[in-house]
C-alpha cells in the first residue's frame, strides 16, 4: 500500500507529512513521443482543491542526455491541477549498438570512436592464482597458444607447461549500451 492508497501511482506528501496526495494512477504503457522522448501519463489522482471535479494528472517525461545524469524538474500548477516531471537521464538513450572494422568503433549516440588498434602488435599478461593469461588486441599473440597461431588470448599454467587458446584475434568490435566487445 502506498502513502496515497493501493491504485496512486504518484502521491505527493507535504514536508510536514499529514497532507498526502495522489497525483495520478498509472494508466497505460509508456508512449515514446516523436522526438524521442518517453512519457508516462498518470491520471485520475485525488480530486484539485482549487477546481471542484477536476482531479490531478502527471506526466513523467524522460529525455535523452548521454553526458550526464540529473534530478528531475517538477512543476506544479494548482491551478490546472496537472504536474509535469522532467528527467534528463542517460537511462533514455535508445539502446546503443554498433560494429567497426579495423579496431575501431563509434558510439552512436555520442559520436566517439574508440580506437583499440593503438593497443595491437603488443602482448599484455595477467597472472591469477595458478594461471597467466597473455592476451593481445587486434593482432594475434607473438607466439601461438598450444600450436594455434591466430590465438588471442592464452591460458597458461603457472606449476605445469599446460596452455590453452582461449579464443581467436579479430578486429571486428561491437558496442553494445557501454561495452565494447
Amino acid at each position: 500500500s502506498s502513502l496515497c492508497g493501493d491504485n496512486s501511482g504518484i502521491c505527493y506528501v507535504e514536508d510536514s507529512g499529514t497532507t498526502k496526495v495522489s497525483l495520478g494512477r498509472v494508466s497505460g504503457e509508456p508512449a515514446v513521443l516523436k522526438d524521442g522522448t518517453i512519457q508516462l501519463t498518470y491520471y485520475h489522482g485525488d480530486r484539485c482543491q482549487t477546481s471542484g471535479d477536476k482531479r490531478w494528472t502527471t506526466n513523467i517525461i524522460f529525455t535523452c542526455e548521454p553526458q550526464s545524469e540529473s534530478l528531475p524538474t517538477i512543476t506544479m500548477s494548482k491551478d490546472t491541477c496537472h504536474v509535469t516531471v522532467e528527467w534528463r537521464s542517460l537511462h533514455a538513450c535508445p539502446a546503443a549498438y554498433a560494429t567497426g572494422d579495423n579496431c575501431t568503433v563509434t558510439n552512436p549516440v555520442t559520436g566517439v570512436t574508440y580506437d583499440l588498434w593503438k593497443l595491437s602488435n603488443r602482448e599484455y599478461s595477467t597472472t591469477v592464482e595458478e594461471h597467466t593469461y597473455t592476451y593481445a588486441f587486434c593482432t594475434p599473440l607473438r607466439t601461438p597458444c598450444n600450436g594455434v597461431s591466430t590465438a588471442g588470448s592464452c591460458q597458461g599454467s603457472t606449476v605445469t607447461d599446460a596452455k590453452k587458446d582461449n579464443g581467436h584475434v579479430n578486429s571486428t568490435l561491437t558496442y553494445s549500451n557501454g561495452v565494447i566487445i
